[in-house]
């Protein structure tokens, strides 16, 4: 089976009971292939290495920000480091029977109005040992092609995993469970739900989970533009196991229960969001955008004259299906791309939204690629941008 049955068929096994949009589906495929933040896949050992290697050097900017911990992954993160507001709210301490004492908080945040990053930190956030499930465990099990890694803090669970990953090159039985804290999807801002985020994360060879949340910009209008904001994150207790029966690797939550909260009040910096405008006419179709950006992030709202914006079928072998035919390719006036937060597929809409991440500063231009797909008839079928910037493009520029 090709890669891209086998990651369909796990999407549709692990997600089936969660509504994704199309362009979330898109970023999600992309992650999982090797997007802008993900490497090409490695196998179990050589991942989990590498992990520890990164994580004992990381270690090295303990006692910063997570945006300057995290500068290395996201140049924006650096580049506002300076900015972000540090948090010196106290740690939410709690109890867990399987993990001890855990500390969570919000480390620092960068909130100018329009769009809002957060750090956070959870000391003793996971634990693992070997396990073996029930026979009606199993039977509730979904399998997956990878499970997701974990850095190993002490010398024991780095001998589980070791297990865990020759069981499979033998073909033999094995399994491990996973204990862990972690903030959940929702996030309160002056008791306004935001909207979905993106970011960063990784566990280090401690247990501890660092992560900086994106939400996407612009943020409810109700939330724009305050002085200050109160942040609530809700956090999660769950156990996992994933056990390897000798020809699959089967996942299943066994428990899953509330662990509290982490609060913070998060100032608002002062730091510029600039307006964008452009127009062009291009094959016979004039297009109308507009823009909104920070340091952080922005919103493109693209229009066209006319609905070219349609969908048309796609077929690969015996399977078809329709999708949109259009990405948008978006770069600064010295060529550096602004990655587009939604996936590069395009909706039906006309209007169009889309969301993209900054650079950590602002630019002169905005250049926008509107680029068109290939043969229907063909599976891989989108043109590289041209980052040349010397096709017919949409040119946007500071306005009032």
């Amino acid at each position: 089976m090709r890669s891209k049955d086998l990651i369909r068929e796990s999407l549709q096994q692990n997600l089936s009971g969660l509504h994704v949009s199309r362009q979330r589906q898109t970023d999600m495929i992309d992650k999982i292939v090797g997007g802008k933040r993900m490497k090409r896949k490695m196998p179990f050992s050589i991942v989990l290495a590498t992990i520890l290697v990164l994580m004992s050097i990381t270690a090295l900017a303990a006692g910063t920000n997570l945006f300057s911990y995290f500068s290395n992954r996201d140049i924006r993160y650096g580049e506002v480091a300076e900015q972000a507001a540090h948090i010196a709210a106290s740690p939410a301490q709690m109890e867990s029977e399987a993990l001890g004492k855990v500390s969570a908080r919000i480390d620092s945040a960068y909130y100018d109005g329009q769009s809002l990053s957060v750090g956070c930190i959870i000391d003793n956030a996971v634990r693992i040992e070997a396990y073996t499930p029930s026979e009606s465990e199993l039977a509730n099990a979904q399998t997956v092609i990878d499970p997701m890694e974990f850095p190993a803090g002490n010398p024991e669970e780095r001998q589980v995993l070791d297990a865990f990953r020759e069981a499979i090159e033998k073909g033999e039985p094995y399994g491990y469970a996973i204990y862990q804290i972690y903030p959940g999807g929702q996030t309160l801002a002056n008791d306004i739900e935001l909207p979905p985020c993106t970011g960063v994360e990784e566990y280090d060879d401690t247990g501890a989970y660092r992560v900086i949340r994106d939400y996407e910009a612009p943020l409810p209008e109700e939330v724009q533009n305050q002085d200050s904001l109160r942040l609530k994150i809700q956090l999660y207790e769950s156990v996992n196991f994933h056990y390897f029966d000798g020809e699959n690797i089967r996942c299943y939550q066994l428990a899953s229960r509330d662990a509290g909260s982490i609060t913070a009040t998060v100032p608002r910096i002062q730091a510029e969001t600039r307006a964008y405008a452009g127009t062009a006419a291009i094959e016979g179709v004039t297009f109308k955008a507009r823009a909104s950006l920070s340091a952080m992030q922005g919103k493109i709202i693209l229009e066209a004259d006319r609905d070219i914006f349609t969908l048309v079928t796609f077929q690969d072998g015996d399977e078809s299906w329709q999708d949109l035919p259009w990405q948008l390719a978006v770069f600064d006036e010295n060529g550096a791309e602004y990655r587009n937060m939604d996936g590069y597929s395009l909706t039906q809409l006309n209007p169009m939204e889309i969301s993209i991440e900054g650079s950590g500063q602002l630019p002169k231009e905005l250049h926008l690629y509107l680029l068109h797909a290939g043969s229907p008839d063909a599976y891989d079928y989108w043109p590289e941008a041209d980052k040349g910037l010397e096709n017919d493009h949409l040119v946007l520029t500071p306005c009032e």
